[in-house]
């Protein structure tokens, strides 16, 4: 199975096995990349860039999302927007492979190379030259737009998936030469690195056990300077190889010694990029294409060409042999600056991990849906997650909404959380929200309370800083409830409800140790400042209570990474959450899969498909070292954790186990935490009790056990296994903002957070998270923003190159203590299990041939210390070589803040229900009816229909909005009125207030519809009477005699929302012979005036198609033989025939999953009530002898053979 991940068009991005897994085409290779010797470093070019924070807003969001670090990702992009068709091969980004930490000892030349917007990759050379890095590819034989990410080499360009495969062909080209095949075998050799180690990862606290993979790779050939030449492409970056001088820092000039005197510097080349482009991490060195020289000339000569020419053959050789020795100098160059040749120091029995490693934390996960989105694509997954966030407005309380809607005004802190209504304890259930006329709970007392300026008897001045960040704690599903049930008696609020994976390995322990809520309270301690809740992650932004300034030891850019001065202010002081290199951000790639509906498409999302856009900025915690300082604090360990230092002039931040819990765990905060009284976790018991060392040493033994299981190693990684992850909690993030969309406030900072732990699967815990936001305005916009935390395992690496050493003796007698602990026993017995390693394969550490070692060594140095990479040999005599290195992974634990979903709502009350209306005459009045209007008493879901253009449309607009009906079909005009034009045209109608003035619209012509009252002269003239229906129920009209009259009524309710039209009245006073009587009846539109098709009926309705729809289309039906001639037999009909002698057929095919619809609209005459019909007409093709199966019609089901029969 082939992972990969589609970007292209609508619905067709997803995560799964690839479709053609035996295609043959290159991905390496995309369509025209007429790219020169020399591609240049150019910022990154985006398709589509639609910003995530749009994307996860709308309607449709996500299933899927592959997230990659940035320094992870082969930055090339497949498209230039500037060529002909925007289907070229462009702009690119080339990233140095560099490990972190590592920057500083580049070369000046190679430093300069590096931007800050570019910085280096985090994958090693190797694993690049492989292709075994995740980038952007286009299909095959496409010019489309649409390219999928994957890795650059993968089992689609191979007919097997065996480990010498993982190779790409052109290295294996170059041992074609009289060779056999390549072979690459991985070892588990995990038990020797944890030997040879004293003690695991974080030894003094969690004790994490290493996974470490022995790669062996065997040349094919035997021919010494091919070979030479595939270990150096093979270990040589990607950026290197597409630079016009690959290895100008490791040898820039190489003379050659012969009889044509002194020639000039010859550089040696990687092969120009051609037509694999950017994807030039296949290039491999060739023996025709090295650079030779010609007498006194420039070294533009190939050996190809001077084999050819008349160079001496003695000269030829000594140029060949020249080159083997160089490529040996060039490969230990190499392999020292892709760090791959010491990853532990045997004499100072250390590694390099605290700075210089490789690492990769890639991982899929699953991301929710809203109901409507999941409804509209037809998705029947009951495993998929979802989010719903919906705005409630249950009625109208006039003082509350008044006093939370106010100028003085209430910040959304101060207004009344459900969640402290008071729990009875007799009982154990929620108080009556009423009973205390004294209650923040008695609504339209606080609300007089407020509106006279005034502090509530149960609240307190200063309440509101701990409602910032509010944890709601939902391992008890009954304590959640007993408030769900509640709701409905507060006047609004927005309710917040999603799904949670099922995987809960990592969470399960967290949670039984109380450390959940430690990670949880270290976030809100130390990442938000203390007018700050959040909002987007920058580097620039303050950190922490104090409002510090971010720090990293690692990052590239030096603003960040160097210490301030010692007479800076204190804002420029480091946080301890990032002096002890917990708290970074990322830079990372976040790919994520949209999912359309069936039929129609939002307008946003044709600019917000995923094409290659830029990377965002994540928050992210190192679990390990997080935990190492807690564990570490509770056992009382002495001496400092972390030490940051510079020079003399710097800051020297020294933090203790015990000021860093104290700094972590215990400041102000300002966060609250609701949960179950019973609920007697020792989390309450503080972060240094006896039940919270004990749960700690239960923790370390199952994290040791967990993570030991989950850590990948190096094979494993090359193999397209992400990181293993899972949610821990979540973080809802709410953002008031302006009616433009924009935040309420300059700095965008949200009001408040809302934390939700996972819980287990115990204790009556569901799959399901409630929260219910009390805490909102009415009319207000908001922004929730839900961010998953998802713990992800992923893994560290480095390399060990360095199996021998470089010496002529083996006496260590004369040697100093340095040299005898190097080669003491833990290097012996490394030594020895190397040899080991290569001698099962058939290949030595000696050449048995001329007894000279020199020819096997890649020297480090010529100091013993410093030992030497040697490339095994195969015995008697032979060139093949073998090269084996270790790769050590440790894991590397993180918490990323993912955000997953985003949704804009306001909390409106639905408009109201049309009036309902009784029009009698008035005793001994001829000319006057009375008119009495009733409220509606039924909720209705309707298509709004718009009178008054100006005030309607808007109004509506965001009532649509507020529902979560705003979607509008793919073709609908940007601008459009029409209420059709949204996937969802109706919405709903309810009296959930009371009406404050209804509406008489009077016209004298009969309408056409309900434009006809428009008071714009276009059609009639229209009077329109406002009733203030505080003051009066009833209205009086004059009319003429013997005229008809026909009014439509409207309802407006006390937030000005109006409703739907009535029905048409059709009203007549009657004079007949002296006696004067009303007629009133409900007027219908002439049909064929609207260009409606109607008809009436009473009881039974019967659709059919017409019967010219029925007809066998013979034409298109009957086959066509070779010559053209049509079949006169109905024996050689289609397998599916087709119905249907009209031009536009009613029938879909069965299969069909978006078939012609028809609506049919079923009106009352009497109530005026509609019911609507779709009907889809779908035929399909029966087989002779095949059952029919029908129902006849008292719904029994009824046989019959078919009607044409084979012969």
């Amino acid at each position: 199975m082939v992972l990969e991940y589609n970007i292209g068009a609508i619905g067709g991005g997803q995560i799964g096995p690839a479709q053609d897994p035996d295609s043959s085409y290159d991905p390496a290779t995309p369509p025209e990349s007429p790219m020169g010797t020399a591609i240049a470093s150019v910022g990154e070019l985006t398709v589509s860039q639609a910003a995530y924070s749009d994307r996860i807003k709308s309607e449709y969001s996500n299933q899927y999302a592959l997230i990659i670090d940035r320094s992870s990702f082969y930055n090339a992009s497949p498209f230039d927007e500037s060529g002909p068709g925007g289907t070229g091969v462009g702009s690119i980004v080339i990233q140095q492979s560099a490990a972190p930490g590592s920057f500083d000892s580049l070369s000046d030349e190679r430093a300069e190379e590096i931007s800050y917007e570019t910085p280096p990759t985090t994958t090693d050379a190797f694993r690049q030259c492989l292709g075994r890095v995740w980038s952007f590819k286009n299909p095959a034989n496409s010019n489309e737009q649409s390219p999928t990410v994957t890795f650059l080499y993968d089992e689609r360009e191979v007919s097997s998936v065996s480990s010498e495969d993982m190779i790409p062909r052109p290295y294996r080209h170059q041992c074609l030469e009289g060779g056999a095949k390549i072979q690459l075998t991985f070892e588990d050799v995990s038990v020797e690195w944890n030997n040879i180690f004293e003690k695991g990862v974080y030894g003094d606290s969690l004790n994490l056990p290493r996974k470490a993979s022995r790669l062996k790779i065997a040349t094919g050939t035997d021919n010494l300077l091919n070979n030479r030449m595939f270990y150096l492409s093979l270990l040589t970056d990607i950026k290197a190889k597409n630079s016009t001088e690959p290895y100008k820092d490791l040898n820039t000039t190489l003379n050659f010694v012969s009889n044509a005197g002194n020639p000039p510097p010859i550089d040696l080349n990687s092969p120009s990029p051609g037509s694999t482009g950017q994807y030039n991490f296949k290039a491999a060195l060739s023996k025709n294409e090295l650079p030779m020289r010609t007498d006194g000339g420039p070294s533009s000569m190939t050996y190809k060409k001077a084999k050819e020419s008349d160079m001496p053959e003695s000269e030829l050789n000594e140029i060949l042999n020249y080159w083997e020795g160089e490529l040996l100098n060039l490969l230990n160059s190499t392999i020292d600056l892709a760090r791959m040749d010491s990853f532990y120091d045997f004499i100072n029995n250390d590694y390099a991990y605290d700075r210089v490693f490789y690492n990769d934390t890639s991982f899929k996960m699953q991301t929710p849906m809203s109901p409507r989105a999941i409804e509209l694509a037809s998705e029947t997954n009951k495993s998929i997650l979802y989010v719903d966030i919906q705005p409630i407005y249950n009625y109208y309380s006039k003082n509350y909404e008044n006093a939370v809607n106010s100028k003085t005004a209430l910040n959304e802190r101060k207004i009344p959380s459900i969640y402290d209504v008071p729990i009875e304890e007799d009982n154990n259930t929620p108080a009556p929200l009423t009973e205390r006329p004294l209650s923040q709970f008695n609504f339209e007392q606080y609300g007089r309370w407020v509106l006279k300026g005034k502090t509530f008897p149960d609240r307190s001045e200063g309440d509101e800083i701990f409602y910032d960040h509010i944890i709601l704690d939902q391992t008890s599903n009954e304590f959640v409830q007993k408030y769900d049930s509640i709701k409905n008696q507060f006047p609004f609020y927005t309710n917040i409800e999603f799904n949670t994976p099922s995987n809960r390995t990592l969470t399960s322990i967290f949670n039984k140790s109380g450390m959940t809520d430690l990670l949880i309270k270290a976030w809100i301690s130390n990442v938000f400042t203390a007018n700050s809740t959040g909002g987007t992650p920058s580097k620039n932004a303050p950190i922490g209570p104090d409002g510090n300034r971010y720090y990293n030891s690692l990052d590239i850019n030096p603003d960040y990474r160097n210490l301030p001065r010692g007479n800076a202010p204190s804002s420029e002081a480091i946080p301890p959450i990032c002096s002890s290199g917990i708290y970074s951000l990322s830079d990372k790639k976040a790919l994520y899969n949209l999912v359309p509906p069936d039929e129609s498409s939002d307008a946003t999302i044709s600019s917000g498909i995923i094409g290659p856009q830029g990377s965002e900025v994540y928050r992210q915690f190192d679990v390990n070292k997080f935990l190492d300082g807690y564990i570490k604090y509770l056992y009382n360990a002495d001496g400092p954790w972390t030490t940051v230092a510079q020079d003399s002039e710097d800051r020297i931040y020294t933090w203790d186990y015990e000021e860093f819990v104290n700094k972590l765990f215990l400041n102000n905060s300002g966060e609250t935490l609701y949960s179950d009284p019973k609920d007697g976790k020792y989390k309450r018991n503080g972060v240094n009790s006896p039940e919270a060392t004990l749960g700690a040493f239960v923790f370390i033994a199952d994290y040791q056990n967990i993570i030991g299981e989950l850590t990948r190693n190096y094979e494993q990684i090359l193999n397209k296994e992400l990181s293993y992850n899972e949610t821990m909690f979540y973080r809802v993030q709410k953002t008031p903002l302006q009616q433009n969309g924009a935040p309420s406030n300059p700095d965008a900072n949200p009001v408040q957070n809302f934390w939700i732990p996972v819980p287990n699967n115990t204790d009556g815990a569901t799959g399901v998270l409630k929260y219910v936001d009390t805490q909102v305005k009415y009319g207000q916009r908001y922004e929730y923003t839900v961010y998953a935390y998802q713990i992800v395992v992923g893994s560290k690496y480095g390399f060990q190159f360095v199996n021998s050493y470089y010496s002529a003796t083996s006496d260590t007698s004369a040697m100093t203590g340095i040299q005898a602990n190097y080669f003491g026993s833990k290097f012996v017995n490394y030594r020895q299990s190397v040899k080991d390693s290569a001698s099962n394969s058939g290949f030595v550490g000696t050449n048995t041939t001329s007894g000279n070692n020199s020819a096997e060594f890649l020297t480090r140095g010529e100091s013993l210390e410093e030992g030497a990479n040697i490339l095994f040999m195969k015995p008697e005599g032979s060139h093949r070589r073998m090269g084996i290195f270790d790769v050590i992974c440790e894991p590397d634990v993180r918490l990323v803040e993912v955000p997953v979903y985003k949704k804009e709502v306001c909390v409106s009350d639905a408009p109201p229900a049309p009036p309902e209306i009784d029009i009698v005459p008035l005793n001994g009045k001829k000319n006057e009816i009375k008119i009495n209007f009733f409220p509606g008493s039924v909720g209705n879901e309707m298509i709004p229909i718009i009178i008054d253009y100006e005030n309607d449309i808007p109004r509506f607009d965001a009532i649509r909005k507020a529902q979560g009906r705003e979607l509008k079909k793919l073709n609908a005009p940007p601008e459009t009125t029409s209420q059709l034009d949204y996937v969802d045209p109706m919405i709903m109608f309810k009296s959930d207030d009371f009406p404050i003035q209804y509406e008489v619209y009077r016209i004298e012509k009969k309408p056409i519809n309900y434009d006809s009252f428009r008071n714009d002269g276009a059609i009639s003239k229209s009077t329109k009477t406002v009733i203030d229906a505080e003051e009066a129920s009833a209205y009086i009209d004059k009319i003429e005699q013997n005229k008809k009259y026909y009014y439509m009524f409207r309802a407006i309710d006390v937030h000005n929302n109006p409703s739907n039209p009535s029905p048409i009245y059709e009203v007549e006073m009657v004079e007949n012979s002296g006696v004067v009587y009303p007629v009133i009846s409900i007027y219908e539109p002439d049909p064929e005036m609207l260009g409606i098709k109607s008809k009436s009926f009473k009881r039974y309705l019967k659709i059919e198609p017409d019967s010219m729809q029925g007809i066998l289309n013979l034409d298109e039906s009957m086959q066509v033989n070779e010559q053209g001639v049509q079949a006169q037999s109905a024996l050689n009909l289609k397998k599916a025939p087709t119905l249907g002698i009209k031009e536009q057929s009613v029938f879909s095919d069965i299969n069909s999953t978006n078939p012609i619809k028809f609506k049919f609209r079923i009106k009352s005459k009497h109530t005026g009530k509609i019911l609507d019909l779709n009907v889809a007409f779908k035929s399909r093709a029966i087989e002779g002898d095949q059952e029919i199966v029908s129902y006849d019609g008292t719904g029994r089901k009824s046989s019959n053979e078919a009607e044409v029969k084979s012969p």
